[in-house]
């Protein structure tokens, strides 16, 4: 015989997780936190072939690059912040559209 699964705490907990509402502050804020360590890492990764020309190590080049990529965002959010005293959902769209505009812009003159 098989066993109904039972519902645990932790499952009903992800799944409350899952159904964040877009407009919701935790919802914004795991959208945030998520969307930067996309930015640190795609920063990261493309910095390390300009890192090694000059002479850096690895990881001190992906950690340059990644840092100043969240600084940007941080920098930005918190003027949003400013601004009105909240941030929607649009104004975080608009951030990181600058931030992922900017670098194509960059690797584009570089090319040039």
């Amino acid at each position: 015989m098989s066993r109904p699964a039972k519902t645990t705490s932790r499952t009903s907990a992800r799944t409350s997780i899952r159904k964040l509402s877009d407009t919701s502050k935790l919802g914004l804020f795991k959208d945030i936190v998520v969307r930067i360590v996309a930015t640190f890492l795609a920063s990261a990764l493309a910095t390390i072939g300009a890192g090694s020309i000059i002479g850096l190590d690895v990881w001190l080049s992906a950690l340059l690059g990644g840092l100043l990529a969240v600084a940007k965002v941080v920098e930005k959010l918190s003027l949003a912040l400013l601004d009105d005293g909240k941030i929607t959902r649009k104004e975080i769209n608009s951030i990181f559209s600058q931030v992922v505009r900017l670098k194509n812009a960059e690797e584009l003159e570089g090319k040039k």
